[in-house]
């Protein structure tokens, strides 16, 4: 289930929610509750953001009690999080029952990928089996392979787009937002071209975030930082056309249309009508302000 590799290698304890006592408030609101089955081992040790755990989990109620083994970092919403949230309460060795409340799980937009047909709105009763915490998860270490790092940049980064289909923007940006605080703290001292590139995915994937909330103002900080990493991307720049357009700064996407032109000649035809469209818009703006100012000093 989204999108980890699953196996099955957990015995399934029977679910009966009438059984075996209270369940205990995790975070104090009602929005996640646990009774735990079996004890683990050692209370001292919890696993945190970063840790790379490996669960055994069955949903219940939806038509597919089977177990499933998953291995994920915390701390990147690769799960969702009511899960995360479960396994940072948990004793390596333990067996718990949670109750999740919806928008700590699938929302109001439900899910049909995978084998579970999860409604919008619905709770979710899940068993946790905490098998083990595999190791951390650590991005800045320099001898990490270049090639590497990308690869498990992408897996997170697939994730903040599966957020964003759904509409959960704050979702999206938290996962793009994590990537792109590690990326500036790598690049500060291996400067290396592939995730520079990277590093624009992420400012323009933000832009967009920020673009459907129509907050045009950092959507145009973002796509500027994007364009001016990587030029050339033609989505890119098409893209900060539409926030320039948006916010009327004419004068300033005439200036970048121009460098366009040179950076992407295969372009050159639909730059140059987006030139004469925004140099349009200009010439209006600036009669409409000479309008406005003969009236008042007439």
């Amino acid at each position: 289930m989204d999108n980890l590799n699953l196996t099955d290698n957990s015995r399934n304890i029977e679910f009966d929610d009438n059984d075996g006592g209270p369940y205990e408030d995790v975070v104090g609101t009602g929005i996640l509750l646990k009774r735990v089955i079996k004890e683990g081992e050692n209370d001292d040790v919890k696993a945190v953001d970063g840790d790379i755990v490996k669960i055994s989990i069955t949903y219940h109620g939806l038509g597919n009690s089977t177990p499933e083994e998953i291995t994920f970092t915390l701390g990147y919403l690769l799960n969702i999080e009511g899960i995360e949230l479960a396994c940072k309460c948990m004793n390596v060795g333990e067996i718990t029952l949670f109750k999740i409340k919806s928008h700590l799980a699938y929302g109001d937009v439900g899910v049909t990928e995978g084998p579970y047909n999860i409604p919008p709105n619905h709770d979710l009763v899940v068993q946790i089996h905490l098998i083990s915490i595999v190791g951390h998860q650590n991005f800045l270490l320099d001898d990490t392979p270049v090639e590497e790092l990308l690869e498990q940049f992408k897996t997170i980064r697939g994730r903040g787009k599966f957020y964003f289909q759904r509409n959960e923007i704050d979702r999206a940006m938290f996962v793009y937002n994590k990537l792109l605080n590690i990326l500036q703290e790598v690049t500060i001292n291996r400067c290396d071209e592939l995730l520079l590139l990277e590093m624009s995915i992420l400012q323009n994937n933000l832009a967009s975030c920020y673009y459907k909330m129509d907050d045009y103002r950092n959507a145009l900080k973002m796509s500027t930082a994007a364009t001016t990493i990587n030029p050339k991307n033609i989505d890119f720049v098409y893209k900060h056309l539409i926030i320039l357009e948006n916010l009327k700064l004419y004068e300033d996407g005439i200036i970048f249309i121009k460098k366009a032109i040179i950076n992407l000649p295969s372009e050159g035809i639909k730059l140059e009508r987006k030139l004469n469209q925004f140099m349009r818009y200009k010439k209006e703006i600036d009669n409409s302000q000479r309008e406005i100012f003969r009236k008042m000093m007439g």
